[in-house]
């Protein structure tokens, strides 16, 4: 058998070449670069996944991601994020459509662009059935099955079909069924947002996309835009790098650096990577601390977060 003028003897012989050689594209980010902090001491060497203009999400050599406020950067790095090919990466992560798996084994295709806690109105107006003023059988397909399984819940069921809903609708008398739904707004391939609840959502992408709920309700309930945002960000890229690696069980850390260590010269400067504990619904965390050696750094981490259990630890400080 000749294939595109090799023979399978050939082709096998240079399998393991071809292999090797496109590893190592795979494995050569093109925005891989070194990253310092405003005093130069602290360095990273990570790659841009994303940014706005608060923050940068990078990711390291053993994959994870964190994400810097960017006034904490050098100069030099807060310039390179004003260059146009960084611009096209950060947009090519976030905009790649993501494919989400719900309970039912449904597909969702869409962007998660952020939290939502909204309240839903379910009515029936001239014999027809209107979600917050949408008829029913104009809303996306997806979104009809999401409608059923919002009444199926309401009804304390694993799900109805669309005459049973129906039959319920009726029962309401023409009075409009209004429920608050929590969970992520998504972008479909309508162009519009939706609301997907979480309780939809298969284990993994639930665990995932809660990440930065409990602070982003925070901030919702005290009209903080600020952090709200902050999450919101921090929600999109953990989606986008989730779906992009299929690894829904790795969430976005936040990069705390202790700026007064820093500025102060301490030499032994160490960065500790901290996994929150079962019941600890706060993110991951990369932390900076001082100490002698790496195990005082451990202990110091341990300290300031009892609620987390210590990760990765490497030195930073020059």
């Amino acid at each position: 058998m000749i294939a595109l003028g090799f023979s399978d003897r050939i082709l096998r012989a240079l399998s393991p070449v071809i292999l090797l050689a496109a590893a190592a594209c795979l494995a050569t980010p093109a925005h891989a670069r070194t990253w310092t902090d405003k005093t130069g001491v602290y360095t990273i060497d990570a790659d841009l996944f994303a940014f706005n203009d608060e923050h940068v999400v990078l990711q390291r050599a053993d994959g994870e991601l964190g994400m810097y406020k960017l006034e904490d950067l050098s100069d030099a790095d807060r310039e390179y994020l004003k260059d146009e090919d960084a611009l096209e990466a950060s947009q090519a992560n976030l905009d790649k459509q993501q494919v989400w798996t719900l309970t039912s084994g449904a597909k969702v295709k869409g962007l998660v662009v952020d939290y939502a806690r909204v309240e839903v109105s379910i009515q029936r107006r001239r014999g027809k059935l209107y979600i917050n003023d949408r008829a029913y059988k104009n809303l996306p397909p997806v979104y009809q099955v999401i409608t059923r399984k919002v009444v199926a819940q309401i009804q304390q069921k694993d799900d109805v079909t669309e005459q049973e809903m129906f039959a319920w609708v009726r029962t309401l008398g023409g009075e409009p069924k209004k429920v608050t739904i929590e969970g992520v707004l998504m972008e479909l391939a309508d162009e519009n947002e939706y609301v997907v609840p979480f309780f939809l959502f298969d284990d993994a992408s639930y665990d995932l996309l809660q990440g930065g709920w409990q602070q982003w309700l925070a901030a919702h309930e005290k009209d903080d835009y600020e952090a709200k945002d902050d999450e919101t960000f921090r929600l999109q890229s953990s989606a986008a790098s989730a779906y992009q690696r299929q690894q829904f069980d790795q969430q976005i850390a936040i990069a705390n650096l202790n700026m007064n260590a820093i500025r102060a010269g301490v030499t032994s400067l160490w960065e500790v990577t901290l996994y929150p504990k079962p019941g600890n619904p706060y993110p991951p965390r990369w932390i900076t601390v001082y100490g002698r050696d790496s195990l005082v750094a451990q202990q110091q981490a341990q300290m300031r977060f009892p609620a987390y259990t210590i990760g990765s630890v490497r030195k930073v400080s020059r």
